[in-house]
């Protein structure tokens, strides 16, 4: 079943160390239990691999990063579920040229009968990039190019009956064939993240949905997301296109569980990441890092967001293991989807 109050909800098992066969069936379980209740998408990371202090979960090996592919893990997803979405959050346009994210999309799109959704990004780690001879680009502001032009490539292929050519800054095609066109007309749904002034600019322009991710900034509090969503909603306007065509999503971070002193003492799974290893918890949950507590104090969480206008909560186990992606799966579906609401 899905939500009939017009909020979506979305789950990002990331779920490490993930180093076996039988973790993997786990999670493949766990795709399935999502698509028999309230949720509405499944999402993966698309890293070759972070640094160990980024995999939130006890015990880890720091020195081997666990990490799946994620287009084949997502067609794994489309693969056992009948109903949910599937996408990764997020693809960088610059590990890879646009053409093959193009068509690995598009095969999932078709596989799954139109069940894509492509989150863009610019990509932010170097050591991700040059451990595998990629080229990264130090200036934000090209690679910020590269993704505009990468989803301008996309729609392209995508739209376009015959040869493609783009002559961009970065990307170059003549008159390449694209076939087939992915089942979703006229295209699967691009949506951008971030919460700055290009960020915004591009969902208003190009994007499908708005998905800013709080766990990676310092702040998306309510107020900071509604007035992005004032930004993007008066800019897309002002482009011709219709405002509410955009999704409006927002990814945090939660811990969970019947017992609130239990979901606390979880949570300090968060600290565990360099950069926030000073970061008191209570600064993470006011900042809209993280949703922790029993599921009243979650709902009460998600709500605030909610009532900033949010539409498609997207939300990620702390600590990242298998185990913990079921239980919080299970108390999300079961005690506070339930409960969230639109408000007039």
């Amino acid at each position: 079943m899905t939500s009939d109050r017009g909020i979506r909800w979305g789950f990002l098992p990331f779920s490490q160390p993930l180093s076996g066969a039988k973790e993997a069936q786990s999670l493949l379980d766990l795709a399935r239990y999502l698509d028999e209740t309230a949720f509405d998408g499944i999402f993966f990371v698309d890293h070759f691999f972070l640094e160990g202090d980024r995999y939130l979960a006890e015990p880890r090996d720091v020195d081997k990063p666990y990490q799946l592919e994620c287009y084949t893990t997502l067609a794994s997803f489309a693969a056992v579920t009948r109903r949910i979405r599937v996408g990764p959050l997020v693809t960088p346009v610059a590990l890879r040229h646009p053409s093959f994210i193009a068509k690995m999309a598009t095969t999932i799109d078709v596989f799954s009968n139109g069940r894509l959704i492509l989150p863009l990004g610019t990509g932010w780690n170097p050591r991700e990039y040059t451990s595998f001879s990629f080229q990264f680009d130090e200036k934000f502001s090209v690679r910020y190019a590269k993704l505009i032009e990468g989803a301008e490539i996309l729609r392209a292929l995508w739209t376009t009956d015959g040869p493609v050519t783009y002559r961009g800054t970065h990307y170059r095609l003549e008159a390449a064939p694209f076939y087939p066109k992915p089942v979703q007309k006229p295209h699967p749904p691009i949506w951008f993240g971030g919460s700055g002034s290009k960020a915004l600019d591009a969902v208003a322009r190009l994007g499908n949905g708005w998905s800013p991710a709080a766990p990676h900034y310092n702040a998306v509090t309510p107020e900071v997301y509604r007035r992005g969503l004032a930004t993007i909603l008066e800019k897309a306007a002002a482009y011709g296109r219709n405002p509410e065509e955009i999704e409006r999503g927002f990814l945090l971070n939660t811990t969970i569980s019947e017992s609130r002193s239990e979901a606390w003492r979880l949570a300090a799974a968060n600290q565990l990441r360099a950069d926030w290893k000073n970061t008191p918890l209570e600064q993470m949950r006011e900042s809209g890092v993280l949703a922790v507590g029993d599921p009243e104090d979650c709902i009460a969480h998600v709500q605030r967001y909610v009532d900033a206008g949010v539409r498609y909560v997207i939300v990620c186990p702390i600590p990242m293991t298998v185990d913990a992606a079921w239980k919080m799966a299970k108390l999300y579906a079961e005690k506070v989807i339930p409960h969230v609401k639109i408000r007039a």
